[in-house]
C-alpha cells in the first residue's frame, strides 16, 4: 500500500481521529472486481462526501458510552506507544449495502478476541445512509484515538492504493 495523498477535509470529533484512506477499491454489486485508485479530487462529488459521512458516523459510533465501544477505547488506548501519541491505526474495510447496513467489516484482529467482538458490536449490523448508486465498495478507513483531548481530534479524507 502506498500513501497518495491528503485533502483539506477536516471536522472535529470526539477523541477519535478518522482518515479515510480510499474512496474506490472495490467494485458495485454488479460490476466484476477492477483494481482501481482515485484522489478525492478525481472521485465523484457525492463519493466524496458519502465517504465523508461514514467515516464522520463510524467515529461517532466508536466515542459511543456503550459498553463494547468502551471497552474497545480502552483497549486501543492500551496500544499507545506513548501516552502523548495516537494508538496505531485501525485500518478497516467497510461494505455497506444499498439500504444502508454496514454488512460486513474486515480488520487486522486485536491478541484479544474481545475486542474483536466488540468492534463488530459497535459497526456491523447499523444502519448509515445508502452509498449513491455506482459507488464501489469497500471504504477503508483508518482510525486512531489521539493523544489530545476527547473535543480535540479531527478527521482528514486521505486516499490509499494497493
Amino acid at each position: 500500500m502506498r500513501w497518495l495523498g491528503s485533502k483539506g477535509v477536516t471536522t472535529r470529533l470526539p477523541g477519535i481521529l478518522a482518515a479515510m484512506v480510499a474512496l474506490i477499491p472495490g467494485v458495485g454489486a454488479a460490476r466484476e472486481a477492477t483494481p482501481q485508485s482515485m484522489t478525492a479530487s478525481e472521485a465523484p462529488a457525492a463519493w466524496v462526501a458519502y465517504a465523508e459521512a461514514v467515516t464522520t458516523t463510524l467515529s461517532d459510533w466508536l466515542g459511543e458510552d456503550g459498553e463494547a465501544a468502551t471497552r474497545l477505547r480502552a483497549y486501543l488506548q492500551a496500544t499507545r506507544p506513548a501516552e502523548d501519541q495516537p494508538t496505531p491505526p485501525l485500518l478497516l474495510k467497510v461494505w455497506i449495502d444499498r439500504q444502508g447496513v454496514v454488512e460486513r467489516l474486515e480488520f487486522t484482529p486485536f491478541a484479544h478476541e474481545e475486542a474483536n467482538a466488540d468492534l463488530r458490536a459497535v459497526v456491523v449490523g447499523r444502519r448509515i445512509a445508502a452509498p449513491p448508486p455506482e459507488m464501489l465498495l469497500p471504504l477503508r478507513i483508518a482510525i486512531e484515538i489521539t493523544a489530545e483531548t476527547e473535543n480535540e481530534a479531527e478527521a482528514s479524507l486521505w486516499v490509499l492504493s494497493d
